[in-house]
């Protein structure tokens, strides 16, 4: 039976990540700077504020496993994405995009677009699902969106054991 260790599972993503040519080219052009990646689950201490932006805070870990679920396995991760923008930017029709928006969202899409390449596209979530949670704090320049990605992953029999994801 599998026994997929958090921390590793959470490493090995966010190297994953941080490694994405796309996701290191964005941060570079847009904020001159990495992307900043967190795992864990917030505390007052450890907890991503617009200075870490553009930032990916890998959190919520957790997993189905054991004998008696039905096959196959699960594993879930929330990617919290975060950048700081204040311009808006408009279209040639004249709709404006609120900049902070247009900014998560494309960090958002660079995320799940690298997660699909995972372990070179051997392992992508089998299920992702997303939301934009809008401006965090009063200055409106904080913009954050979530990411829950599952895995469903077959289970393999034997003695339990720590296994890579």
């Amino acid at each position: 039976m599998q026994n997929v260790n958090f921390v590793k599972m959470g490493v090995e993503l966010a190297e994953h990540l941080k490694n994405d040519g796309d996701i290191k080219n964005f941060c570079q052009d847009i904020y001159g700077k990495d992307i900043s990646i967190l795992v864990g689950d917030a505390t007052d201490s450890f907890r991503p504020t617009e200075d870490d932006a553009p930032y990916i805070y890998m959190w919520g870990f957790s997993k189905k496993e054991g004998t008696t679920i039905k096959d196959p396995a699960e594993y879930q991760c929330n990617f919290g994405c975060g950048v700081s923008d204040k311009d808006n930017s408009e279209t040639e029709s004249g709709i404006v995009i609120v900049g902070g928006f247009e900014r998560v969202s494309e960090l958002m899409n660079l995320v799940q677009h690298s997660l699909f390449g995972f372990k070179e596209g051997c392992k992508p979530p089998d299920v992702v699902e997303a939301d934009v949670m809008g401006a965090i704090e009063s200055s409106n320049t904080h913009w954050a969106g979530n990411i829950t990605a599952t895995w469903k992953v077959p289970q393999t029999l034997g003695m339990g054991e720590i296994t890579d994801f």
